[in-house]
């Protein structure tokens, strides 16, 4: 008996799946430890998908294809880097 189920990833999962596909990752695994020690990391926009290098902690960053402040850090959107009050994690 075959089953098919149905997966629904928010828009966070997605970006963040296409920022590594786009970045030449091959994992979130791998991407967070390029990340993690570097001085900027892989971001995307949230709007339009563009990617760029930006701070780890960005969260608001000015995209250059759309023109919008949507463009959002690796690291903050896998939950490593944490924000209060921005719609994106917080403890």
């Amino acid at each position: 008996m075959s089953t098919v189920h149905s997966v629904h990833l928010t828009m966070r999962a997605v970006r963040l799946l296409e920022l590594c596909e786009a970045e030449g990752f091959e994992s979130l695994e791998e991407l967070l430890e390029a990340s993690l020690l570097d001085s900027v990391c892989p971001a995307i926009c949230m709007e339009c998908a563009a990617t760029a290098e930006m701070e780890p902690d960005q969260r608001r960053g000015y995209c250059e294809q759309c023109g919008k402040n949507t463009v959002v850090s690796g690291l903050v959107l896998a939950g490593i880097i944490l924000g209060a009050g921005d719609g994106y994690p917080s403890r």
